[in-house]
């Protein structure tokens, strides 16, 4: 059997070479209309390995729906287990978001995994269907959401890929009135039974996580798996008392000399509660799940999914001093949300197919775009980072 050999840390070197990359992109989102721009990116490389240690990525934009949109972004490996991410975007209407993520996955002796991040926005592009797995596209409706997330995880090593741990999310979010006029407002459209309310919420979680990936989701073998429990209650300061599980398990294999990456995910989660916010509940869609539709498409207290998604290897290119590995990923999901367990039926869930293209900057860098065909038509993403 294959093993994949990975250094505690990347080499120390004597100085970074640094090349430069200016990219210009045209994409588009379900819910966040088209965007034109450009990314002056700059990669700071060990001499000696050619990876990636910082990348500092400016980037000016137009979006059909936000106007002129300015942003950066800063990423630092400090190891291949240890990184910081900062970044921060400015739109002439509306948008405002400032982002921070710190990880550690082996701290101290390789006995901790240390996680934190905090992110403020006011993200123009919400958009709400109602609550379940049947609502019509016909009901999509918008609205304005003024967040912070605060999150925190802290675990501990049982076992070299066993750990426990506790993770601690503060979430405050208001609803306000959207920004497009040809669609209803979700504030005027739905109310408290649907969960449409502002809030303050610490959400708890208890886990049980075994990872045998070498670099999570970058990997190309391994196994995750992840037992949760959740909970979230008024005399801890929250708005709303609700509780939960889920599990999320991930299997990688790679053959031929890694130019072949079979990846299957399975991902349940269940909540308990009434009165539930309808952004803390279960979501399905998005660039991350069921890719053929847009963000959050399906909401509901439970959801289920699997994934498919075979990774192939198809070229290697180096363009002003930088290695890019790209690769032609199709992939397969299918899934549903529901109320309880009695709303389970093969004949409710959402088939999507469709096709992803992988620009991979070694060791820890990916930039992909995906384009996912469900029962509403055809979806469109690009994002940074495999989708699990």
């Amino acid at each position: 059997m294959h093993t994949e050999s990975v250094p505690e840390s990347l080499p120390a070197p004597k100085r970074n070479k640094m090349s430069f990359l200016p990219v210009p992109f045209v994409f588009s989102d379900p819910n966040e209309g088209q965007t034109f721009g450009l990314r002056f990116t700059l990669f700071f490389k060990d001499p000696e390995t050619d990876h990636v240690r910082m990348i500092l990525a400016p980037k000016i934009a137009y979006n059909t729906l936000i106007k002129t949109v300015g942003g950066a972004t800063f990423l630092k490996y400090f190891s291949l287990q240890e990184n910081l991410n900062v970044s921060f975007g400015l739109g002439q209407e509306v948008y405002r978001e400032v982002f921070a993520a710190y990880e550690n996955r082996r701290a101290y002796g390789d006995r901790l995994f240390l996680k934190g991040s905090f992110r403020f926005i006011r993200d123009p592009f919400g958009r709400f269907w109602g609550l379940g797995n049947d609502t019509p596209e016909s009901n999509q409706s918008d609205y304005v959401g003024l967040s912070f997330f605060g999150d925190g995880e802290f675990g501990y090593y049982l076992l070299p890929n066993f750990r426990i741990g506790v993770r601690e999310s503060w979430n405050t979010t208001h609803i306000q009135d959207g920004i497009i006029p040809s669609l209803p407002s979700t504030n005027a459209e739905f109310g408290l039974a649907q969960g449409v309310v502002s809030s303050s919420n610490l959400v708890n979680k208890v886990a049980l996580t075994y990872d045998s990936r070498p670099l999570e989701n970058m990997s190309t073998q391994g196994l995750y798996s992840d037992l949760y429990f959740v909970f979230s209650t008024k005399s801890w300061g929250s708005d709303d008392d609700y509780a939960g599980f889920g599990f999320d398990v991930k299997k990688l294999w790679s053959f031929r000399n890694e130019r072949f990456t079979t990846v299957v995910r399975g991902h349940f989660q269940k909540l308990f509660g009434d009165d539930i916010p309808f952004y803390l509940q279960s979501s399905l869609g998005g660039p991350n799940e069921l890719r053929g539709f847009p963000r959050n498409r399906f909401i509901d207290l439970g959801k289920m999914l699997l994934s498919v998604e075979q990774r192939i290897r198809v070229g290697k290119l180096r363009l002003l001093k930088t290695n890019y590995h790209i690769s032609l990923d199709p992939f397969f999901e299918v899934g549903e949300v529901f109320h309880g367990f009695s709303d389970i039926s093969f004949s409710r869930l959402q088939p999507v197919g469709g096709l992803g293209i992988r620009i991979k900057i070694p060791p820890l860098t990916l930039i992909r775009a995906d384009a996912g065909f469900g029962r509403e038509g055809l979806a469109f993403f690009v994002t940074a980072g495999y989708p699990f």
